[in-house]
């Protein structure tokens, strides 16, 4: 493994010398959360009398800042927040940069939660246990092991969470037939529905040839399984993988589905104009209604379907986390700011309302006016009161070090097998034997 963060960091100095600060954002972030460049100085953690400033990074700060930033230093008066807009790729960048030279860093940051074994593993993460421990308890569990070291240590607060469902368009299911308590109970009756909205010419769903990765992922985790055993080797070629395979599959081989890539305007435009009748996706897509089909209205949020010998109808698929770096110059005004922001009704009201997410502090979901929420694209259906009952049901999942190249190997492989090229054995086969080496490598 070092051999391999060695590497990255190398080309995180080149970088960050060569490159300053390019675009660049995560591919499970919603496009409204990121930036094209940072809008602030990152490296000015001064006082100025009284008042101590707070560096933050992440990559939705234009919305941060004014919204939590301004709450926490109206709450908090002795801090002032400098909220740093950075794409979620070059933050994480900088991060391994500052870590390895001990400056520069700041005093918390946001990582994607897929990231964060990476940065365990490679040191230089406050070590958060003792503060986290008594609220241990007001986040899922799946969220806080996903924070935490082989050794048990707790090393970052999170934010939110993406527990997993079907969306749906109400006046589009019901004038195509659908019952979605029997059409959408399964993946076989939910594929079997395509033919229904096939005959009004909508799309049951969007895939294209390429597969979407991080979709089977999801639809894995599902099945209560995970790509990596408990001690971190490769277990792609899994008969939960090959479900979810084939279901990718079978939906482009179907005819059903929409092929428009996902964060197009042309898709935006198909969702807006009644062109799919179905999204399966996380609880974050709330945000991208918000932020990118703001003139669709009309839809429900239901379970998803379930496979066969399963129960299960959740998952989750992205999320975040915030961490302070050990080297920070103000860690206590770090964690000050990531209690407030995650860990406080107030902060996550706030967050929840200028950001879009779906916060993982489950104290938040007692509170009657978030039991009550509602949001335009969803008639009066308490969509934050949904996916809350959710939480409990998602199923563990595993992100050590090598997720993430594991999942762009996954990506990059997807095409064969989904224009026929290779045998769905093949590619179980293939994609077991490369993300074994994948895992060699961070050995």
């Amino acid at each position: 493994m070092k051999k391999l963060l060695a590497i990255i960091l190398a080309l995180a100095l080149v970088f960050a010398l060569v490159a300053g600060c390019g675009s660049g954002s995560s591919d499970t972030a919603p496009p409204a959360g990121s930036s094209d460049a940072a809008t602030t100085d990152t490296t000015d953690s001064s006082s100025s009398g009284d008042t101590e400033t707070v560096i933050v990074w992440t990559w939705f700060s234009e919305q941060l800042g004014p919204s939590v930033g301004a709450a926490f230093e109206e709450k908090f008066p002795q801090y002032k927040v400098d909220a740093v807009n950075i794409p979620s790729g070059e933050l994480e960048q900088l991060l391994l940069t500052g870590i390895s030279a001990q400056t520069g860093l700041p005093d918390t940051n946001a990582l994607q939660g897929d990231s964060i074994q990476r940065f365990i593993q490679f040191g230089g993460l406050l070590d958060l246990t003792d503060r986290i421990e008594p609220m241990i308890n007001d986040f899922p569990g799946y969220k806080i092991a996903n924070n935490t070291s082989a050794q048990g240590r707790i090393y970052g607060l999170p934010i939110d969470s993406g527990p997993c469902a079907l969306y749906y368009h109400l006046d589009l299911a019901e004038e195509a037939g659908i019952d979605p308590a029997v059409d959408f109970a399964t993946y076989e009756s939910w594929l079997a529905s395509g033919a229904k909205y096939a005959a009004n010419d909508i799309a049951l769903h969007r895939m294209t040839e390429t597969g979407v990765a991080q979709w089977a992922l999801m639809l894995v985790q599902q099945q209560g399984q995970s790509i990596f055993t408990a001690d971190g080797a490769a277990q792609v070629n899994t008969a939960e993988f090959l479900n979810a395979a084939q279901l990718a599959k079978d939906l482009f081989d179907s005819g059903y589905a929409g092929l428009w890539d996902e964060w197009t305007p042309q898709y935006a435009d198909a969702v807006m104009n009644l062109e799919v009748g179905t999204i399966i996706a996380a609880a974050w897509y709330m945000n991208v209604f918000i932020h990118s089909f703001s003139d669709a209205r009309d839809w429900a949020i239901v379970p998803m379907p379930t496979f066969p010998g399963s129960t299960s109808r959740t998952s989750n698929m992205g999320g975040s986390e915030m961490v302070i770096p050990a080297s920070s110059d103000n860690p206590e005004g770090g964690w000050e700011f990531i209690r407030f922001y995650c860990a406080d009704v107030e902060g996550r009201k706030i967050g929840m309302d200028a950001l879009g997410e779906f916060p993982a502090f489950l104290p938040l979901y007692r509170e009657q006016s978030v039991q009550d929420k509602t949001l335009p694209f969803f008639r009066d259906q308490k969509v934050f009161a949904f996916f809350a009952t959710l939480l409990p049901e998602v199923p563990d999942w595993r992100s050590p070090p090598p997720l993430i190249p594991v999942r762009d190997m996954l990506d990059a492989e997807f095409h064969s097998f989904m224009i026929g090229d290779i045998t769905l054995d093949a590619f179980g086969e293939r994609a077991q034997n490369m993300a074994e080496g994948i895992v060699r490598d961070f050995d």
